[in-house]
């Protein structure tokens, strides 16, 4: 086992015999870790570490410096006998001690989890449930960043002040398509794909959480039903002038399409558009995703993954927009490294812009399922060039056409050929400062155990990446993702065996030393999937300006093209709802009203929401005999409330011709937020 291992140490010692820093080597893996140990002058005493979850094993008080073997060619650092006479270790994990008795492993070892305690501001113990286990990245030397030892992981309680309802009851989405969830000075808008092959837009303003609702497009087969496909969900953007614009694709099964709202900040579409002048607006496209840098002369980027039916290939191409009427022919980004087995070679990519100018790629060198040694690499765009993570250059954008980038031009990140196997990108993100982190995942099988994960964060400093795993667990990931403008926080599904299925969120107060994590979902769900919160042009913000903090799928998932999963939302403010019902004429005096609160879009009942209906009727004449004359009175408004049921309420009001009637659902009511149906006058 990793954690049995004994290891050697170079040892450095400044004047004065304190132990400052120390580096070892142990299949591959670079490791450094400092300390302060007070030595004699002239001596140098043996010192043997032990790596254990990636804590390190140092002597407790008063035990003598060197380690004594224990059965089984494991070292330990022998400590003091408690009065029950059981032998103790002291294990320093991110810059804390703990101190943990040696039964625990039968022979002086540790297992693989060590839990570690904290105490919150209200006193009561928050212990860390995940399986840990020591990195196994490869060294620099192999090709690879250095992944530095796990620290101290801390349980923190549910937030407080928070709801988690459903938004949508048809619809979720993929994984490589950015940005899924948009948030706005106005409005968060949130991007589905249906059961139906809808292809939909929800918004939900931050005011009082009122909710609306368009399908904007349906992915058709030949005969013309709607094709379920969770690839199709769209990319969301806001242009520089405030609008909305929905981009989408089939899978691999039709063109990009998009589609631009008429106003700023809202809904209200205008007719399907294509890639005109791109080159390739009849091409079959897989993914969307799309960036506004303002101070590029064509600021809307977009990046989609493109079929070659005649040999199978599927290739990164990029093309852009000064008005998103007319495009710039497309070049293709990168070749596919493998042209023998070209399902090899077909790259995974996420991108992030500075809304300036630069554009950061995290791309693999093929499909994690097809090649067992899919890696991941970075490359970055910026003022015409591609380079990699140290700025050497790699092409110009100019050359491209001629020729496209090999994906292993890019800086290697993670190499697939280690331990862990393949990689799979989830994220890239960078943070105001201009700090880059990368989110991806492994798939591998220890030796006599089954497959399993590993959920891996990476941050570039100065041209290099360092990183660490942060928890292993079942062999498919379900989802794992960046907060948009952070590059210490994530959302994730939580793969560990005490906790398998459970939405949550991780963060690092230290640059990723410790991490802290907190449930999102009160229970575990193995349904759950693809967690992410919403992203904002303005990187600066990050979500503090969003009412929806995160957003996960839940429900059946069998395959991309079957499934019944429901877009949840967990908020800060209401519970958004959705009012239909309609107003008719009844009669020559009275209307028919009939209205139903949802929770979300096609929900089940709001139960014990307020539903008011305003009847406003016309200003009236009236003859009055004492004075053989007719007087004015101006319009009355009444105004009844209804405590909403499980079923569809239907009302016979009077309502004379001239009379308007709005019908509404009154916000803060048992924390549902604001609905409407049109306004109807009575004719």
């Amino acid at each position: 086992m990793l954690h049995q291992m004994q290891l050697s140490c170079r040892m450095h010692c400044a004047p004065g015999g304190v132990f400052r820093r120390a580096t070892y080597d142990l299949m591959g893996v670079r490791r450094v870790f400092s300390s302060r140990l007070s030595l004699r002058r002239g001596a140098l005493p043996a010192l043997v570490v032990t790596a254990v979850a990636g804590a390190i094993l140092v002597p407790a008080a008063g035990a003598p410096a060197a380690s004594a073997a224990a059965p089984g060619g494991v070292s330990s650092s022998p400590g003091e006998r408690n009065v029950e006479g059981r032998d103790f270790v002291t294990v320093r994990r991110g810059g804390k001690v703990l101190t943990v008795p040696t039964d625990l492993g039968g022979t002086g070892s540790l297992p693989a989890a060590v839990p570690s305690t904290k105490v919150n501001v209200s006193g009561s113990p928050i212990v860390a449930q995940g399986t840990r286990a020591a990195a196994r990245s490869i060294s620099p030397a192999d090709g690879g960043s250095i992944e530095t030892p796990d620290g101290e992981v801390v349980k923190a309680p549910m937030r407080a002040g928070v709801r988690r309802t459903q938004l949508v009851a048809d619809g979720t989405w993929s994984w490589y398509m950015n940005p899924r969830a948009l948030t706005t000075r106005a409005a968060t808008y949130v991007g589905t794909t249906s059961t139906k092959g809808d292809i939909e837009v929800t918004r939900v303003s931050k005011a009082k959480h009122a909710l609306q609702h368009a399908r904007v497009a349906r992915i058709d087969a030949a005969l013309g039903r709607g094709v379920a496909d969770d690839h199709a969900s769209p990319s969301l953007l806001q242009t520089g002038d405030g609008r909305i614009a929905a981009f989408w694709s089939g899978h691999a099964s039709t063109e990009v399409q998009y589609r631009v709202s008429t106003s700023a900040d809202a809904m209200d579409f205008r007719p399907v558009q294509r890639l005109a002048g791109s080159g390739v607006a009849h091409r079959m496209a897989t993914y969307t995703q799309v960036h506004y840098l303002r101070g590029d002369s064509h600021p809307y980027w977009l990046l989609t993954r493109l079929r070659n039916p005649d040999d199978n290939r599927n290739d990164w191409y990029l093309t852009r927009s000064k008005d998103l009427r007319m495009w710039t022919p497309a070049v293709q980004l990168f070749t596919n490294p493998y042209p023998k087995d070209v399902s090899k070679g077909w790259s995974y990519m996420k991108f992030v812009s500075d809304g300036q100018g630069t554009l950061d790629i995290a791309v693999t060198d093929g499909d994690p399922v097809n090649l067992a040694t899919n890696s991941q690499f970075h490359i970055r765009y910026q003022d015409g060039v591609f380079s990699r993570s140290d700025g050497q250059p790699i092409r110009a954008m100019s050359d491209l056409r001629s020729s496209p980038m090999d994906p292993r031009e890019g800086t290697l990140i993670y190499n697939g050929s280690s331990a862990e196997g393949p990689a799979r990108v989830y994220d890239i993100q960078r943070d105001p400062e201009g700090r880059l982190a990368l989110a991806m995942t492994t798939n591998f099988k220890p030796e006599g155990a089954p497959k399993a994960s590993s959920y891996k964060w990476f941050v570039m400093t100065n041209g290099e990446w360092v990183g660490r795993t942060l928890i292993h667990g079942a062999e498919f990931a379900q989802g794992y993702d960046l907060v948009p403008g952070s590059t210490t926080r994530a959302l994730l599904v939580n793969p560990g065996p005490t906790e398998q299925g459970r939405v949550q969120e991780w963060w690092s107060d230290d640059a990723g030393s410790t991490w802290t994590y907190r449930d999102v979902t009160p229970v575990a769900d193995d349904r759950y999937r693809n967690p992410m919160s919403p992203w904002t042009p303005d990187a600066g913000n990050l979500r503090a300006d969003s009412t929806i903090t995160a957003l996960w799928s839940a429900g059946r998932w069998d395959s991309w093209t079957d499934f019944d999963q429901a877009a949840m939302i967990e908020t800060t403010s209401y519970r958004p709802v959705q009012l239909i019902g309609s107003t008719v004429k009844e009669g020559q005096w009275h209307a028919r009203v009939r209205f139903l609160a949802r929770e979300g879009v096609g929900g089940p009942p709001a139960a014990r929401s307020v539903v008011e209906v305003t009847r406003t009727f016309p200003k009236a004449r009236k003859y009055h005999s004492s004075d053989w004359s007719y007087r004015k009175y101006s319009a009355k408004t009444v105004t009844t409330s209804y405590t909403t049921t499980g079923s569809t309420r239907s009302l016979s009001m009077y309502a004379p011709r001239g009379t308007t009637v709005r019908v509404k659902v009154v916000a803060g009511v048992q924390n549902w937020g604001a609905g409407q149906l049109p306004t109807t006058r009575m004719r």
